[in-house]
């Protein structure tokens, strides 16, 4: 009789200490990872804050640099277009110098 009475209050008091723990413990848990996780955004706020001034002065820069160059032509390289006039139909056809690759 006498340890069916310790096993009941041994129940008895894991449960207590076990809604206790649920209504008192968790809450200030996830409380502190709350916070931790605001901290962790935080410095990567930082960090994005520093790429981004970064990435203003990368473009301040190319501007300058394009800025001082001379115009460079974009055309592919093998593709020529002449500089006569286009030239429609069948007339096209006879002449050396068409549009199109070398």
């Amino acid at each position: 009789m006498v340890d069916m009475y310790l096993f009941y209050k041994g129940v008895i008091i894991g449960t207590i200490i076990g809604v206790l723990s649920i209504t008192f413990i968790l809450p200030i848990i996830q409380q502190l990872e709350s916070v931790i996780v605001n901290v962790l955004e935080v410095i990567n706020g930082y960090t994005t804050r520093n790429v981004t001034k970064r990435n203003a002065e990368i473009q301040i820069i190319q501007s300058e640099i394009e800025d001082k160059l001379t115009p460079v032509s974009s055309s592919a390289i093998g593709f020529e277009v002449p500089n006569s006039e286009y030239i429609y139909g069948d007339e096209c056809n006879s002449r050396s110098d068409n549009i199109g690759f070398k």
